[in-house]
């Protein structure tokens, strides 16, 4: 194309083509447009500034330019400016990622397990909005809030086996819940019911699995049963590290055909990834 001749600074040669021009019809087109005024100018200018990025139509305008990126790395040394914006940005392009991921796998059932109170439904809602969706909540205040957004929930927490659970809330500021294997539980504790995946009754040939449950993951999925078949996707937390789950997640999906797609959101401490939301595809 005439443009890229230009970036390069190559001359355009014509090649034979079986059309009386010589060239095919849509070339002949390009061709003949009359280059950007500005082109060789602006070429020259820039060559050997990497710096400055070119954009097809003109270049950025420099100043402006340097003047986002002092601007950028200003902020970056403001400590109380930073977190807040790198909150806002994580969330942000959290929810745009997700969005996409959910419109491109064309999942047609979801099942949110550890549905919290709905941050993830309200996404596949929008992205999703013809696919069934099935909130999965063992905290009752949690699932008082899913049933006011409209959703259909299962109070109940998931296991591998039917059973009865005792689970902990270990503190007020956080509605997130874990089970109780010791004696010794602080915080809220409560009973409640406990249910494999496969019981669940949902409609969707390409069933998008995802599982946010404090470490209770592995004994989820070893409820799945024949959902396998019907599991195109999973979204599921990790933890990263020494005695983390996530090699081992890694290990049990590649096994059943599933690859790592992409990561959808990670938590650091003292600037260390510990623990990261990843999604998994089944191949085709």
């Amino acid at each position: 194309h005439a443009d890229l001749a230009i970036l390069l600074s190559v001359p355009l040669q014509p090649r034979p083509f079986p059309h009386a021009s010589g060239f095919c019809p849509t070339t002949a087109r390009v061709i003949a447009r009359p280059a950007h005024p500005t082109d060789a100018a602006r070429i020259a200018q820039n060559r050997g500034r990497m710096d400055v990025p070119i954009l097809r139509g003109g270049a950025v305008n420099e100043k402006f330019y340097r003047l986002g990126v002092s601007g950028l790395r200003a902020l970056g040394a403001m400590e109380m400016a930073a977190r807040p914006l790198d909150f806002l940005a994580k969330g942000w392009l959290r929810h745009r990622k997700l969005r996409s991921l959910l419109r491109s796998a064309r999942f047609d059932g979801v099942i949110d397990g550890g549905a919290n109170i709905g941050e993830f439904a309200q996404i596949v809602r929008a992205a999703l909005p013809q696919a069934e969706l099935l909130c999965v909540e063992p905290h009752p205040a949690s699932a008082v809030e899913l049933r006011r957004q409209g959703f259909r929930v299962i109070e109940a927490a998931l296991w591998k086996t039917p059973a009865r659970l005792r689970l902990s809330q270990p503190t007020s500021a956080s509605t997130s819940c874990t089970v109780i294997h010791g004696n010794d539980p602080l915080g809220l504790v409560w009973e409640v019911d406990a249910v494999r995946l496969d019981s669940l009754t949902i409609s969707g040939s390409r069933l998008l699995i995802k599982l946010d449950l404090q470490g209770a993951e592995f004994e989820a999925l070893e409820g799945m049963g024949e959902l396998w078949e019907r599991c195109a996707g999973l979204l599921l937390e990790v933890s990263i590290g020494k005695g983390g789950t996530y090699e081992r997640m890694r290990a049990l999906l590649s096994a059943r055909g599933f690859q790592e797609y992409s990561t959808t959101n990670e938590l650091e401490v003292a600037g260390r990834v510990t623990e990261a939301d990843k999604f998994w595809l089944r191949y085709d």
